[in-house]
């Protein structure tokens, strides 16, 4: 039983999306630590906003990348998703300075 295991973590840590999963998993709980700090603080923290927006951003482009290989349109509708959380990070910056 071990022998199997081990061959299955060695598999999943050698497919190709394992290091995407793993990136996007790291950003997600530094957004919802920042999200949780911005909105529950008072004003001197708004300028984590910005910050939320650009690593939603890479979130959405390493899903498109990651879906690109296997469903094109949808990694399209990340790409595009991207392009809009880009915008609302300079959006958010310009109304914060």
């Amino acid at each position: 039983m071990k022998k199997e295991a081990k061959t299955y973590l060695k598999n999943a840590i050698q497919a190709n999306g394992f290091a995407i999963d793993v990136i996007n998993m790291m950003i997600g709980i530094s957004v919802i630590v920042m999200a949780i700090i911005a909105l529950s603080s008072e004003e001197s923290d708004l300028y984590l906003f910005p910050v939320i927006f650009i690593l939603g951003a890479i979130m959405t482009c390493l899903n498109a990348v990651k879906m690109m290989k296997h469903n094109k349109l949808f990694g399209i509708f990340f790409m595009i998703f991207t392009v809009v959380l880009v915008c609302a990070c300079i959006f958010s910056f310009l109304v914060l300075f």
